[in-house]
C-alpha cells in the first residue's frame, strides 16, 4: 500500500488583480486581469460572528455568519499607475498621483498562488473587497542593506450570490490544467466557478 505524503506549503508565487466591472445576482463581469508583481506575503482573515439561544440550562442552538474578511498585503514595491488604480486614484501631467479626500477605491478580485511540495499548485480568488491607502513609512539605512517593503490593508465580502472565494489545487482528480489556465493569469477574464453536479 503507497501511502501519500502529506502536503506543505513552501512559497507564495504570484499575485493578480482586476477590477469589478458590474455585479447582479447572476453575474459578475471584471476587467482584464492583471498581475501585481513582488509578492512575499499574504494573509486572509475571515471573519465569523456567532450567536447562541439557550434553554433548559444549556445550548438549545447555535448559528455562525461570515462577517468582514481582512486582507493584508505585503509586496516589494507598487507603482504609481497601480497605487492610481487600485484606490480609485487621479494622475498628474508629471506621472505622479493626486491624493484626494474624495477618493473611493474600485472593487477588485484578488487571485494568488501558493507553490506546494510534490509540484502541487493551489490556485485562490477572492471574489469583491477594497483595498486601503497604504502605511508610507521608510527609514534609514543602518549599515548593512536593509530592503523596506510596502504593505496594504484590504476588507473582503461576499458577491451578491454569496460566494467570497475559491480554492483549486493541481493535484485534484476534477482539475484540467488547460481549461482551468484559460481564465488564469495576465490578460485573462475571471470566471467564476461551476458547482459540481452529483447525479444519484
Amino acid at each position: 500500500m503507497t501511502v501519500k505524503k502529506k502536503l506543505v506549503i513552501k512559497n507564495i508565487r504570484k499575485l493578480y488583480y482586476a477590477i469589478l466591472k458590474s455585479e447582479t445576482e447572476n453575474t459578475v463581469t471584471y476587467d482584464p486581469i492583471k498581475y501585481l508583481p513582488g509578492l512575499r506575503e499574504i494573509t486572509v482573515t475571515p471573519e465569523e460572528n456567532s450567536g447562541e439561544i439557550y434553554a433548559e440550562g444549556m445550548v438549545w442552538d447555535s448559528d455562525t455568519q461570515l462577517g468582514k474578511v481582512s486582507v493584508t498585503l505585503d509586496a516589494t514595491d507598487l507603482s504609481i499607475e497601480q497605487y492610481a488604480e487600485l484606490l480609485g486614484k487621479e494622475l498628474d501631467k508629471n506621472g505622479g498621483v493626486i491624493d484626494n479626500a474624495y477618493d473611493e477605491s474600485p472593487y477588485i478580485a484578488l487571485m494568488y498562488e501558493k507553490e506546494m511540495t510534490q509540484g502541487v499548485m493551489e490556485y485562490a480568488t477572492l471574489f469583491k473587497g477594497k483595498l486601503s491607502i497604504p502605511e508610507d513609512k521608510v527609514k534609514t539605512r543602518e549599515g548593512n542593506v536593509e530592503y523596506q517593503t510596502k504593505s496594504m490593508q484590504g476588507t473582503f465580502m461576499p458577491l451578491n450570490n454569496g460566494n467570497w472565494r475559491n480554492i483549486v489545487r493541481s493535484d485534484s482528480p476534477d482539475f484540467i490544467e488547460e481549461s482551468f489556465m484559460e481564465n488564469w493569469g495576465e490578460g485573462k477574464t475571471i470566471k467564476l466557478p461551476e458547482k459540481l453536479v452529483i447525479i444519484p
